[in-house]
């Protein structure tokens, strides 16, 4: 893991590299050790997440506004899901902002001491930024230690956007080293990016509700057939559950309501798997404002982030 996190460090952008030097000056811990916290979650998709492995993420992730949002605003919710072993770290999680000092946006992650990027981001231009395993639905290939890693790149990314045009622009021009699922949100709509190795489909949020897991919709990819552990099959009964529960809250779902679709159970007709959610998330862009859960050790608390992020 040491071996694997340093050759992935290397390729970090260098103001990620000079952050992560200054946390081991100020830690005491050697850029060894912080490179491994920054890279485990790379070295368990490489070694621990494979088709057929039954290891694949559950996560889903929704988006409603319009004539689904009870106020009209839109409000984005996610589960973070991962064999239960994960939540050993949900102590841990640590929301951290980060106010450049340059022409770059505030930006905050839901992430873990030590870890400078992270699977979601939310910034001061009210962009949001998740992104799900996209690995069942076919891509084989692998880039781990040959492309800049992807959670480094969300940090980038959100930085950098100003909008949600740019924020497109960096997305479609990017190549993965490990195929994903992106959702993003901004006060106006939602869309998804399925970006294998090689190439991304995008689809844009119509009608004021938007749903993303773990399979790809978009026509087209002509992926070979392959075994899994049904986890095609599992991400579409949790998009299907979490339509049905829109639905049924059609022009009723805020924040309050979007954290009460989180907390059903998938065998309940929601999208949260009991033995694999780690966390979760809901997210007001417009009002730059986030409820995060972590199964089994803390309840849905909110933190406003305009008290975080300073422009």
């Amino acid at each position: 893991m040491n071996d694997f996190s340093l050759q992935l460090f290397r390729l970090y952008p260098r103001r990620f590299q000079e952050l992560a030097e200054g946390m081991s000056e100020t830690s005491d811990l050697n850029l060894n050790k912080i490179a491994v916290l920054n890279e485990f979650f790379d070295y368990l998709l490489s070694c621990y997440v494979r088709p057929g492995s039954g290891n694949n993420g559950n996560c889903s992730a929704i988006s409603a506004w319009g004539k689904y949002s009870k106020t009209g605003a839109l409000v984005m919710g996610r589960n973070f899901d991962f064999p239960d072993f994960y939540r050993a770290f949900n102590k841990y999680i640590t929301i951290v902002a980060y106010n450049p000092s340059d022409a770059c946006n505030s930006t905050a992650v839901i992430t873990y001491p030590g870890q400078i990027g992270s699977m979601q981001a939310f910034n001061s231009r009210g962009l949001v930024l998740e992104n799900n395993d996209g690995s069942s639905s076919g891509d084989p290939d692998r880039y781990f230690g040959k492309r800049i890693p992807f959670m480094v790149k969300d940090l980038g990314a959100m930085l950098e956007s100003s909008t949600y045009e740019g924020l497109d622009a960096a997305l479609v021009t990017s190549r993965m080293h490990y195929p994903l699922i992106y959702n993003i949100a901004y006060p106006g709509g939602a869309s998804n990016y399925e970006m294998t190795t090689f190439n991304e489909k995008r689809r844009q949020g119509r009608d004021g509700l938007f749903i993303g897991t773990n399979h790809f919709i978009s026509p087209g990819w002509n992926f070979p057939t392959i075994k899994t552990q049904d986890g095609t099959k599992d991400s579409k009964e949790r998009y299907d559950n979490l339509k049905a529960l829109a639905d049924k809250y059609k022009g009723e779902i805020d924040a309050s309501m979007m954290m009460d679709i989180m907390d059903v159970p998938k065998d309940k007709g929601g999208a949260t798997p009991q033995d694999r959610n780690i966390y979760q998330f809901v997210a007001v862009p417009m009002d730059l404002r986030i409820c995060v859960k972590a199964l089994t050790y803390n309840d849905w608390t909110e933190v406003d982030l305009r008290t975080l992020l300073h422009k």
